[in-house]
Parts: C-alpha cells; structure tokens; sequence
C-alpha cells in the first residue's frame, strides 16, 4: 500500500471499534479499582474522631482523584475515538490515527463525536482532559496558568459512569462480544 492511503484492513486493531471499546473497558476497570481502594480510605478517615491525624500509609488511597481520572479519561478517550473510527474508518491511515484523533481535548472529541453534552457533562470532560493531560501524572502544571481540578468526590465517579455508559451505547451491538483467552503453554 502506498504512503498517505487509506488502510482497507478492518481487521488492523486501530481500525477496529472494538478494541478501541475493550481498551476503554480496561481503563475503566482500573478507574473503579481505584475508587473502590479511594472509598476504603476515605470511609477509614471518616470513622476517625475528629481532630484525629491520619499517617498518609494509613490512608495511602485517600488522594487518587487525579489518578482515577487519568485512567477514567482515557476510558472515555477511547470511546470517542472508537465512535468516530466506527462512523469514519478514515480516520485510521496505515493503521495510525490521523491528525484529527490525535488529541486527548475530551471536549474536542466529544464534538467530532456528535455527543451531545450539558454543563455537567462539559465539566467532568474538561476535568478529565486535564487529569489525562497533567493532573494525574504530575504533581504540577505543566503549564503556569494552570491549577489543579476541583477536589474529588463521588458525585465524579457518578457523572463518569454516566458519560461512560452514554458512551459505550453508541458502539454497534456486534462490538460487545466476549473475549476468551486460552492458555497454551
């Protein structure tokens, strides 16, 4: 195939829409890991009397907003992406994802996925954008006019799962087949 064509071959994983939904399900995994471990924590801290000083091992969960919503804005990256391979396979040259996917803009996704959004659905994507752009990999900005997302809570893991299950629907119902692995050694 010549440089700059369309890849025809459907079968390339960044041409398939379902490994870009079985991505976005892993990712999701470890979000709802990570909020499973932060609840722990944050159920210990609340059982403590007040006043009372936690030693960060103690509670070593406690503060993984950012990281949760790394993981949970790659989840919801890779469902924008799949929807938008899954209505314009050209979007996928050579088996790589042209200029027009290369973002982690959640907003920017969003649109180009024709989601449609409300403020609160705007609000948990931009926080996730920064969270997969910084926040959830750095202990800083990495750019000087910017500060950290508001501080985390349940309400993001609720409007997460929203978006995340809104988004998950929008895949072709052949997509949700199972994947079985067999050991062969």
């Amino acid at each position: 195939m010549q440089s700059g064509t369309t890849s025809t071959d459907l079968g390339h994983p960044a041409h398939e829409p379902f490994f870009w939904l079985k991505q976005a399900a892993e990712l999701d995994r470890v979000a709802m890991l990570i909020w499973t471990a932060m609840r722990s924590d944050l159920e210990r801290m609340s059982q403590s009397p007040v006043g009372a000083v936690l030693e960060l091992q103690e509670i070593p969960y406690a503060n993984l907003g950012g990281v949760f919503w790394l993981n949970a804005g790659l989840a919801l990256e890779n469902l924008f992406k799949g929807i938008i391979i899954q209505g314009n396979p050209n979007c996928v040259v050579n088996g790589f994802v042209t200029k027009a996917l290369k973002t982690h803009n959640l907003l920017k996704l969003a649109k180009q996925a024709s989601f449609d959004l409300d403020v609160m659905d705007a609000f948990f994507l931009s926080v996730g954008t920064e969270c997969v752009m910084w926040a959830g990999r750095y202990p800083c900005s990495t750019k000087a006019d910017e500060t950290a997302p508001p501080v985390f809570s349940e309400g993001d893991v609720i409007a997460y799962k929203r978006l995340f299950d809104r988004l998950a629907c929008r895949f072709d119902a052949h997509l949700s087949r199972s994947v079985t692995f067999k050991r062969v050694t």
